[in-house]
């Protein structure tokens, strides 16, 4: 393109507009992407973001390495080192630690909205109640930081919040003659699940490793 062509193209207002317009998409798409919001999954169209997934994955690396870690020391100390190696429970590859990470999301996903279905407005309420107990529990917060690697705050969002919305959950359903695994069993049979990655895919019940 010659500088005449260059020069008539900026005169253009339309087509600053919709440079600007390109320029700002991608700036965006960036941002999105950079920050981990874009998504991962679908669970009966409340999404699960890659931000979500890779802090619960990095907590479940960070609390296998440790266990792993805890348990060879101990075979070490009980059996002597010819008999640690076998002591030490196999610990899961990348892939099932993956996959187990996202069905952990999926299947949190559906408690959540089974608690809000059987709560109604008065979820958040129970939720802050049974949280609140272990708020000010040193013990807790340094086996966090110790066995997931999350901050007090990380912790109760990701591991106290969601336990309590399950035990509420649980509790509704036993009133009502139900038990909660079957629930979650026909939940995610009757769920619309989309995932958004070429790692996994969804069989219909659970996610399945593609690679």
């Amino acid at each position: 393109m010659n500088t005449d062509a260059l020069k008539a193209f900026f005169l253009n207002k339309t087509n600053i507009r919709i440079l600007a317009a390109l320029v700002l998409a991608i700036v965006i798409a960036v941002i999105v992407i950079s920050s981990g919001w874009y998504y991962v999954a679908t669970v009966n169209g409340t999404p699960i973001t890659a931000r979500a997934f890779f802090k619960n994955y990095r907590a479940s690396t960070i609390s296998a390495d440790t266990l792993s870690k805890m348990y060879a020391e101990r075979a070490q100390n009980q059996f002597g080192s010819g008999d640690s190696a076998t002591s030490t429970p196999a610990i899961m590859s990348d892939a099932e630690i993956k996959t187990s990470v996202l069905m952990g999301l999926i299947e949190r996903a559906l408690i959540h909205d089974g608690a809000r279905a059987e709560a109604g407005n008065g979820l958040d309420a129970l939720v802050r109640e049974k949280v609140s107990k272990y708020e000010n529990d040193a013990t807790l917060k340094n086996a966090a930081q110790t066995l997931y690697g999350f901050t007090p705050e990380e912790y109760q969002a990701e591991i106290l919040m969601p336990q309590a919305e399950q035990d509420i959950l649980a509790g509704r359903l036993f009133l009502k003659g139900q038990r909660l695994d079957a629930w979650l069993k026909e939940a995610k049979k009757s769920a619309r699940v989309n995932i958004f990655s070429r790692d996994f895919s969804w069989d219909g019940e659970k996610v399945v490793y593609a690679k």
